[in-house]
């Protein structure tokens, strides 16, 4: 099923073409299914003026599937564009909580320590500087690994899941497709919620570590005045007697006194 007729007319009168069945005329797809697995149809779409539609270049169903729907997504490609580079690489934060790294991390320091000791050709500011360069290596490294394991993981998740979907469009009434179907969308969307944690726990991690940069200097004054000072002597100027905090305590003790009477 695509659409529902009484849609149509609405649709037709507000200038909406379904940008998906343009890219795709004779694709059969959909986005929900009856609980009791009797139908499908693909009720979630796209919706473009005809003026947006030349810029569509790709309109399909997601494999993710955060409720009972699956999304729809949609790709828009100006005709000028200005071109985007790989941008300058920086360590995520977020990495300094996995285990793997900092045992890694932990030993390549130690082992830089051993094998470059400091002498008088490498002082220690060089040593410094040739250790945060081996650190940024070495983090790059485990990143670059690291996403091309996530990466791969997830390539085969999806390719499970097209050849499931595959199956239950070849036959809609089969049972088993539907249920190998409903599976693979599961561990997709785990997947998916893994990725989402890292990334709240990155954002996480930088919140702490930057805070509000508009605020972060009167953040850290009032957590330092919250701790106590004790002041032990004053000094009005450079040379002059000092003044010692519990005589002028008493003499201000007194002259409140003689303001009450």
């Amino acid at each position: 099923m695509d659409i529902s007729p009484g849609l149509l007319p609405l649709q037709q009168a507000l200038g909406l073409e379904d940008a998906f069945r343009h890219l795709h005329p004779y694709a059969s797809e959909f986005t929900h299914t009856a609980t009791s697995g009797s139908s499908s149809a693909r009720i979630d779409r796209w919706l473009v003026t005809d003026s947006l539609l030349p810029v569509v270049s790709a309109a399909a169903v997601s494999d993710i599937k955060p409720s009972d729907h699956y999304g729809v997504s949609l790709a828009i490609s100006p005709a000028v564009a200005p071109p985007r580079g790989p941008g300058v690489w920086a360590m995520p934060p977020s990495i300094i909580t996995h285990a793997a790294f900092k045992t890694i991390m932990a030993a390549q320091i130690q082992a830089f320590m051993l094998a470059c000791p400091v002498s008088p050709t490498a002082g220690r500011a060089v040593r410094w500087d040739q250790l945060k360069v081996h650190i940024q290596d070495v983090a790059r490294n485990y990143c670059s690994t690291f996403h091309a394991d996530r990466t791969k993981q997830l390539r085969a998740l999806r390719v499970r899941a097209g050849l499931a979907r595959a199956a239950y469009l070849a036959d809609p009434t089969s049972k088993p497709a539907l249920d190998q179907l409903r599976h693979t969308a599961a561990d997709l969307q785990q997947h998916r919620q893994q990725q989402a944690a890292t990334q709240a726990l990155r954002a996480g991690v930088l919140l702490h570590e930057y805070g509000d940069q508009s605020t972060y200097y009167f953040h850290h004054l009032h957590r330092q005045r919250q701790h106590a000072t004790v002041i032990a002597n004053l000094q009005q100027q450079p040379g002059s007697p000092q003044l010692f905090i519990t005589s002028m305590t008493t003499h201000m003790q007194r002259k409140n006194h003689k303001g009450n009477v």
